[in-house]
């Protein structure tokens, strides 16, 4: 163990060549601790994020061999907020730059990857990288969805991929808790499932806030939190003279005349105030501050900046650095300037103000608004003004909150009228709400990925957010397009899912959705709009401006946000496996033989998976046998006498496919890993290995069964995903303990109960789902390592 003061001093340098500035007495704990903290507590501006990033960083990169070996490979940053996220990846991008770890380290070594996950995101790579050192940030909507199985903005057949990497090897920060609702809840419950089920490598979850307390983790299926360790600042933070600006900057707290609601009288109220300082102005919901926005633009000479959530990135960044340079004096025109925002800017935004006029909120978020006032101590005197409901209205203008919390905040406020400092703030936070809270049954049944009927999958909106908080992601493009590729971020627009019902309702607005089966974009139901979807808009619909974001009330046609050429995408639905190739010509052997050495290459970097090390070879190595299958290999167009093809060089058009389709050799739905897996049962593999096999593109996982559309043979034999029973489907490597040449396709096992002795096929599933030594976490991480190795391989690795 390498002596406290030696990583003192190293975990100094570290943060000094990343910030430029020394580590608070509280950051430095944070880095030389035997073991992570549960919580964090500190107050805004004191450097949370920089002291859970680059401790980090040291304890996985530079400290001793012990520490390094008990910290996970992926950091996954959660935050409240999407207008977050883009600043955050910001600043952790200049950090690992400036410690040469953004690429290659200055060592020769590899780099710790950054990633933005934000909805849309186009599959770069980054999540078959299961051995890499990564940093991840993203909203509470997209990371928590993925660490229940139903990621959002994504297809779903990477749902269990993102599902094992999100709960095995990995440390979760949960920033601002207090801002998330039901989601945290869930994060906490999530936690606990990971210690109950077990997870592959070292887990953590750290929540961190100005407002927090540890009772908040007792949650309803692990009540007795008993051992949770709390950072926070002692006698050592607080006597540093950065500390005592930041906690002691004088403050004065007074009420507005203006309503809660009467964006034109707050207006006049603002402008009044206006004496050539910047000033912040947060409300509670969207649409009063787009009203207030367009009061205020109206004026002549008035600077104004909206900020919310509902813009396309592009715009949102725009408006984001537009507020920076205001805050840091770098923009003539900001010296006036008057920024409209909502609550988007109580958590990681690092801006400045001697104004804040703020809506009454919950003490909580009124606390994170407080700190956007004389932040830095760079004035005598911050101002901040409180607008408040008359009592009448207290219920009807109180949403997003609930009056009861309103109430108490506004008790709190009475008391705080005139001078105060952040040191003198009350901690007398409100319990957060929690009425859907996600249960082991639940996390249990999410597991499993298969579509019902209509091509739906669970809801899981009401564990991450509340309905009326709710979002789905809209993009512009002409619809008219027979091949649209996935959209992409630069595209997606987070939109109130309520506003999008009330549109479909009105029947003016045409959206359309992604259907699996089919693999084109359809007309989108009411009855089948869930939180997190992804839709399409004709431009000419309007519904957006760059400057205000989304708005029901603009007719103006959007401008098309350009992309690349869009070549097909194998496994973008279920009906497109006729998209195979171009690629480099492999036969199932050689591209197996190279998926094989991929994984044991991820292998040796993952030792904690030595127990299963063989199961994970042994799938890498016959996860394409199915291939052999006739109706692949007309796909490929094999001809006689030539070995069997994993790739091909032709690129079969759909015209291609339709004519063999109609001549009866290729099939509709056809699964190859499904024909793979049933000739491991074949040969008595062992059955980890065949289920490996079987879901490493996530369509065949806990069931197996035909799709609605399917047609089988006319002998009413069994058939599904392309295989019917009794098809005999040649071995394409030698197997040790078998003579045999090819294999008769055996669907016996999709019938429930099993036949000939031996359980169904899905019992299997569930018994290995459910085993103490394996379970959903570590499963779906497996399975997600053949899928990382097969990718890989296949992209030349």
């Amino acid at each position: 163990m390498v002596c406290s003061i030696d990583i003192c001093r190293s975990f100094n340098d570290l943060f000094r060549r990343a910030t430029n500035h020394d580590p608070y007495p509280y950051q430095i704990r944070m880095a030389e601790c035997d073991a992570l903290p549960d919580l964090i507590e500190a107050p805004t501006g004191m450097g949370k994020t920089e002291c859970v990033i680059l401790a980090w960083i040291w304890r996985r990169r530079y400290a001793d061999e012990e520490i390094r070996n008990a910290t996970s490979r992926r950091l996954i940053y959660c935050l409240p907020m999407r207008s977050l996220v883009e600043q955050t990846q910001r600043r952790v991008l200049r950090w690992l730059e400036k410690l040469g770890l953004n690429e290659v380290s200055s060592s020769g070594g590899p780099g710790i990857r950054l990633v933005k996950m934000l909805g849309g995101e186009i599959w770069d790579g980054w999540d078959t990288k299961t051995e890499e050192d990564q940093i991840i940030i993203g909203t509470q909507d997209m990371l928590l969805s993925r660490a229940l199985n139903r990621g959002y903005a994504m297809s779903r057949y990477r749902w269990p991929l993102h599902f094992g990497l999100f709960n095995n090897d990995c440390t979760w920060v949960i920033d601002e808790p207090q801002l998330m609702g039901i989601g945290f809840q869930t994060s906490a419950q999530i936690r606990w499932f990971r210690e109950f089920y077990g997870a592959y490598g070292p887990t953590h979850t750290i929540w961190m806030s100005a407002t927090i307390r540890p009772d908040w983790l007792r949650t309803i299926d692990f009540p007795e939190v008993t051992e949770l360790h709390t950072l926070s600042l002692d006698q050592s933070d607080e006597s540093a003279p950065s500390v005592v600006e930041r906690l002691h900057a004088r403050k004065n707290l007074s009420f507005s005349e203006a309503a809660l609601g009467d964006v034109k009288a707050l207006a006049s109220e603002i402008l009044a105030h206006q004496d050539g300082s910047l000033t912040l102005v947060v409300l509670n919901t969207v649409a009063r501050a787009k009203d207030l926005y367009k009061v205020l633009s109206a004026k002549k000479d008035a600077t104004v900046v909206l900020l919310h959530s509902q813009f396309r990135p592009s715009d949102r960044e725009s408006a984001m650095d537009r507020v920076i340079a205001f805050s840091e004096n770098s923009a003539d025109e900001g010296k006036d300037a008057i920024i409209v925002s909502t609550q988007v800017v109580e958590a990681g935004v690092d801006i400045s103000v001697k104004r804040l006029f703020t809506e009454l909120a919950p003490w909580s978020s009124l606390v994170q608004r407080f700190g956007r006032c004389n932040r830095r101590g760079e004035h005598d005197m911050g101002e901040i003004v409180i607008v408040r409901p008359k009592d009448a209205e207290m219920v009807k203008k109180s949403l997003p909150y609930d009056p009861e919390s309103l109430e108490s905040a506004l008790t709190i406020l009475d008391g705080l009228v005139g001078e105060f400092d952040s040191s003198t703030l009350p901690k007398d936070f409100d319990d957060p709400d929690g009425l859907d809270i996600i249960r082991s049954t639940d996390m249990i049944e999410l597991f499993d990925t298969t579509s019902d009927i209509f091509g739906s999958a669970t809801d899981i909106s009401r564990f991450i957010r509340a309905d009326d908080e709710a979002n789905v992601h809209v993009f512009w493009r002409d619809p008219k397009k027979s091949e649209q590729p996935p959209p992409m971020n630069i595209e997606l627009c987070p939109v109130p899912i309520n506003d999008v019902r009330n549109l479909m309702k009105k029947g003016k607005v045409r959206f359309r959705c992604f259907d699996h089966i089919s693999g084109e974009w359809v007309p989108a139901r009411v009855d089948g709009l869930v939180p997190g979807a992804t839709l399409m808009l004709d431009p000419a619909d309007g519904l957006y401006s760059k400057h205000i974001g989304w708005d029901v009330s603009v007719k103006e046609k959007v401008p098309v946000i350009p992309i690349k050429e869009y070549c097909g995408s194998e496994g973008y639905g279920d009906d497109r496996d006729h998209r195979y190739g171009p690629q480099e010509k492999k036969t199932i052997l050689e591209h197996s033989t190279d998926v094989m050495r991929v994984a044991e290459r991820i292998l040796n970097g993952l030792p904690y998976l030595d127990p299963v090390r063989t199961n994970v070879i042994d799938a890498a190595l016959w996860h394409d046998s199915g291939k052999a299958h006739p109706a692949f290999q007309a796909l490929m167009g094999k001809g006689d006498g030539d070995e069997f093809l994993a790739k091909s060089e032709r690129w079969l058009e759909r015209s291609e496919y339709d004519k063999l389709m109609e001549k009866g050799v290729a099939r509709r739905f056809f699964r190859h890993e499904l024909a793979s897996a049933l000739m491991c049962i074949g040969l008595g593999k062992d059955f980890l290995t065949t289920y490996l096999i079987a879901a490493h593109h996530g369509k065949v996982r806990v069931s197996i069964r035909a799709l609605p559309s399917e047609k089988g043979p006319t002998n009413g034999s069994r058939f599904a995903r392309g295989i019917w029973d009794g098809d005999m489907v040649p071995i394409p490597m030698e197997c040790p303990g078998t003579r045999a040449t090819e294999m008769r396709m055996d669907l016996s096992i999709m019938d429930l109960g099993g036949a000939n002795g031996r359980p169904s096929w899905a019992d299997e599933v569930l018994a290995l789902r459910d085993s103490d030594d394996i379970g959903p976490f570590r499963l779906a991480y497996l399975e997600g390592l053949v899928k990382a190795a097969d990718e890989r391989a296949s992209g030349g690795e």
